[in-house]
């Protein structure tokens, strides 16, 4: 990864949500790519970069579509994020609406 994101206190203004459920959300990069996945409508995914602790990158991260669709396959974002655990899976979430940086 190219710089230490735990000290972060805000991510494009955002300050650090409020814990969730007993969980708190962590400054996270993820990163865009394409791949076909069974079940999934769509090719475009996002996943965290390098291992970051919990938020390994096997795991997928939801994220908003316009971060998917309006940058390039790749592209690297900076976000608010927690992992969770539904329908018998983990996966990193970030809510849409919120903030983000690109990482470069």
């Amino acid at each position: 990864m190219t710089r230490n994101i735990d000290h972060i206190t805000q991510i494009g203004g955002k300050k650090r949500p409020k814990d969730k459920d007993g969980q708190r959300y962590r400054p996270v990069v993820i990163e865009t790519y394409r791949v076909t996945k069974s079940g999934k409508g769509h090719s475009l995914h996002a996943r965290p970069v390098s291992e970051q602790g919990k938020f390994k990158p096997e795991l997928d991260a939801e994220c908003s579509r316009d971060m998917r669709r309006n940058y390039p396959t790749g592209t690297k974002f900076l976000v608010w994020a927690m992992l969770i655990h539904r329908e018998g899976t983990d996966f990193v979430y970030t809510y849409g609406g919120w903030p983000h940086e690109i990482v470069r």
